[in-house]
């Protein structure tokens, strides 16, 4: 926290200047009425226009269907062409998958809950690190999806794209309810949860909601997961005058597992060990997350807004692992610990006015945020969870200062141009705490990115989209300062899609194809368990999605299908890159009460590494939700993996050493076991009328 004053005289220093006035356009919810001098909330049906032919407005409704496992990584299945798995012990972040790439847990896709960023750079355990487990998945409004790099309202790591969950205001109907279930396998092993979602205060000058969650998970496994995770969320929005708004959050988030990490394909094919088997049963960890939100908004008009925001977050991880068994220590074994110990903080505003020139009305838009991330890295041997030996101890301070220019422009009808412009700047400072160490340094950079859009509209309800951008992903400072990579490589991507709304509006299809050029690719390095630079890699793809409405308001069709190809640009394929992706399912909901949701995942197979010779399978599963409300009682049960199918989920190629085995030892797939058939029931108590008497 040494550099937080300089930071913040910096910031506003910069606003000072920036922002000497301040006006813009009103919300899109909101109109201003001038001769009443108030605003009149109206209700929104149609999505907002957007950019791309894969960017995408995701309400509520979309996904309130959709079988959600509890965890806020399912959200995400509504972004046609994102996969995500969870690979140790329910604690760790998700790992993504999205538009060929293998994001780990989170260095091509940028993750923010409002303007709050989810990735951390310079993370203990990787480059973009996204723990989305302080998010309550029935906290979220809607889902902003951009995918590609052609927005310039965002910087830093939204390569394949970016997803912006937005947080409610408060909910119409408050509850509290609880769930349990069971993995069957021979274990049977419990998982339950309890949630508690209130709206104390809901009028029209303060909107209230806070939520409350408990989950404990032992999973499948035959060593206990003993997942204990705890979540609070409180929020309050305050309409100050007619032309102005404050909305602040806060959440805390504490989280405590077991894993049995990633064992080698060679034990369980040749029977010596459980699918659900450990060879190292005492990795785990231990996480917290606190975050703060601040947003003032200003809509004094109809044509312009300002919108200012503040955001906090203290966070610590401790991760123990062992990827290479007895491959470095042979008596002891190759534990490691990694530890994250943060502060992150940071500000972003937007000023926005409609300009009217020829007869049209023009949005322009200019943006500034600021960032800094100022945390201890720790990595260390460790044995059953005891510290041994110190490998590397750093404090790291990596600040960014961010304008963007963004200029919406309606030429004709059914011609509109999207341009961006963005700078990002860097600051990287290093030291090194052990004696001798030599991770130290600094070092500065900045990077122009540049967005080209054109959206044609000929026909009623079909759009064609052209685009171009590019973007970028900072490296890791301590790489940065020893010179071993580009400090901000870049990327650069082209589509060209459509999006069409038929059948009066009950038939909505998408697609394009798209490239992707990155300067420098992050690779898994198994001895420790994060990435490393490995080159410029190229991807080409295309995508299709569908959603068909075949009775209005209560029977659904969805589907969709990714194809890419990613390879380096010297030739070799770029590891764990999936090739095919697709989702598709059926969502009923019925006017007396029952809904429910059928979905199939499927992840094709790809290739494990750089020479192919290795083979990551894929799979697919189908998972099931049904839900029954009865006046204040809601029923609901989720069925994963309903066929029982054996499957890899997370999957890594690496040497590793078990005793009795080559004193260089194997290399091999190392997985983690998909879920089995897993059950689970609950029920929903709506608190109607009470929380209004209280």
């Amino acid at each position: 926290m040494k550099h937080l004053f300089f930071y913040l005289l910096a910031v506003a220093a910069l606003i000072s200047v920036l922002f000497p006035k301040l006006t813009v356009l009103a919300q899109e919810n909101q109109v201003f009425d001038s001769s009443s001098g108030k605003l009149a909330e109206i209700i929104v049906e149609e999505r907002k226009p957007v950019t791309a032919a894969s960017n995408r407005e995701v309400r509520e409704k979309d996904f309130e269907l959709l079988p959600i496992l509890s965890e806020p990584g399912d959200l995400l299945r509504v972004v046609p062409g994102l996969v995500t798995i969870q690979h140790a012990g329910g604690g760790k972040a998700d790992q993504f998958f999205l538009r060929g790439f293998d994001n780990d847990h989170g260095t091509d896709i940028a993750l923010f809950v409002d303007e709050l960023p989810v990735n951390f750079r310079s993370h203990a355990h990787g480059q973009g690190y996204s723990d989305l487990h302080f998010l309550i998945p029935e906290t979220i409004e809607t889902i902003d999806v951009y995918k590609g790099p052609y927005f310039a309202e965002f910087g830093d790591f939204a390569n394949a794209g970016a997803v912006r969950f937005v947080t409610k205001d408060s909910i119409k109907e408050s509850f509290v309810q609880g769930s349990a279930g069971l993995y069957a396998v021979d274990r049977f092993r419990p998982v339950a949860r309890g949630l508690t979602l209130l709206s104390p205060v809901k009028n029209e000058t303060v909107k209230t909601i806070a939520a409350f969650e408990i989950l404990a998970d032992d999973g499948p496994f035959v060593n206990e997961n003993n997942l204990l995770r705890l979540n609070g969320f409180g929020k309050i929005t305050l309409n100050l005058s007619s032309d102005s708004k404050l909305s602040i959050w806060g959440s805390a988030f504490y989280s405590d597992w077991d894993a049995s990490g990633q064992i080698p394909l060679r034990e369980v094919e040749a029977g010596r060990l459980d699918r659900f088997g450990a060879i190292d049963p005492t990795e785990g960890g231990d996480s917290q997350r606190y975050n703060a939100h601040i947003q003032y908004s200003w809509f004094p008009d109809d044509k312009s807004e300002f919108i200012t925001t503040a955001y906090f977050s203290r966070y610590t991880l401790d991760l123990f692992s062992n990827f290479t068994f007895f491959l470095n220590d042979p008596e002891n074994g190759d534990g490691i610990v990694q530890r994250d110990d943060r502060y992150l903080y940071g500000t972003d505003t937007r000023y926005s006015r409609f300009v009217s020139l020829f007869e049209r009305d023009h949005l322009f838009t200019f943006g500034f945020q600021t960032r800094a991330d100022d945390n201890n890295i720790v990595f260390a041997n460790q044995t059953q969870r005891v510290q041994t030996e110190i490998i590397n101890d750093v404090d790291i301070y990596e600040v960014s200062f961010s304008p963007w220019l963004e200029a919406e422009l309606n030429l004709t009808d059914w011609t509109r141009t999207v341009f961006g412009l963005r700078w990002d700047i860097f600051h990287f400072d290093v030291n090194d705490n052990l004696e001798g160490g030599d991770l130290r340094g600094d070092e500065a950079d900045s990077i122009v990115s540049y967005k080209a859009n054109l959206i044609l509209s000929p026909l009623k309800n079909t759009d064609f989209y052209f685009n171009f951008g590019t973007g970028f992903h900072s490296n890791d400072a301590r790489v940065v300062v020893n010179a071993e990579s580009q400090t901000l490589p870049r990327s650069i991507g082209f589509e060209v899609g459509s999006r069409t709304s038929l059948l009066d509006s009950r038939l909505d299809l998408a697609g394009a194809f798209f490239f992707l050029f990155l300067e420098d690719e992050l690779v898994f390095v198994g001895d420790e368990g994060t990435f490393e630079p490995s080159g410029s890699t190229r991807r080409l793809g295309g995508e299709v999605e569908a959603r068909l409405s075949l009775y209005e308001d209560w029977l659904f069709l969805h589907g969709d299908l990714t194809l890419v190809n990613a390879e380096f640009t010297n030739g070799g394929e770029v590891p764990l890159a999936p090739r095919v992706l697709s989702r598709s399912g059926i969502s009923v909901r019925t006017p007396f009460g029952l809904k429910g949701a059928l979905e199939a995942i499927f992840l094709g197979d790809r290739p494990a590494n750089e020479e192919d010779t290795f083979t990551a399978e894929g799979f697919t599963r189908f998972d099931l939700t049904l839900n029954y409300r009865y006046k204040n009682l809601e029923f609901f049960t989720i069925v994963e993996n309903i066929f029982d199918n054996n499957y890899r989920e997370a999957q890594f190629v690496n040497p590793s050493r078990l005793p009795g085995e080559p004193e260089g030892g194997i290399e091999d797939i190392h997985f983690v076991a998909g879920n089995p058939f897993t059950f689970r029931a609950g029920i929903t108590y709506y608190l109607t009328g009470l929380i209004d008497r209280l």
